[in-house]
């Protein structure tokens, strides 16, 4: 059984979801793993991926570019996964312009 308050176990159904074609169901996982532990950068990078380049009645790039920055504060900037979500985001908010230099 699934535990609620479990962050782990939230991201990883998240990605089990996905690579399942459930889009709502993997993001509504990750951002529950986000808010049981908002230190860890792997949920908001997971999102914000998602949010940037799924399935379109997933996308909301706004808070995709959130998502990403948040990752690249928690990670320092040096996470590649964070940095990709974060050019991710920017592409789906339209600045090409900052999505190719990050």
């Amino acid at each position: 059984r699934l535990s609620p308050s479990d962050a782990d176990a939230q991201q990883n159904f998240g990605l089990a979801l996905n690579a399942q074609g459930d889009a709502a169901g993997a993001r509504d996982r990750f951002l529950r793993a986000q808010a049981l532990r908002p230190e860890w950068a792997d949920p908001p990078i997971a999102a914000a991926w998602l949010l940037a380049t799924g399935e379109r009645r997933v996308r909301d790039a706004p808070r995709a570019l959130a998502l990403a920055q948040q990752a690249v504060r928690l990670t320092g900037g040096q996470d590649p996964r964070a940095l990709d979500a974060l050019a991710a985001a920017y592409a789906a908010t339209g600045d090409q312009a900052r999505a190719v230099t990050t």
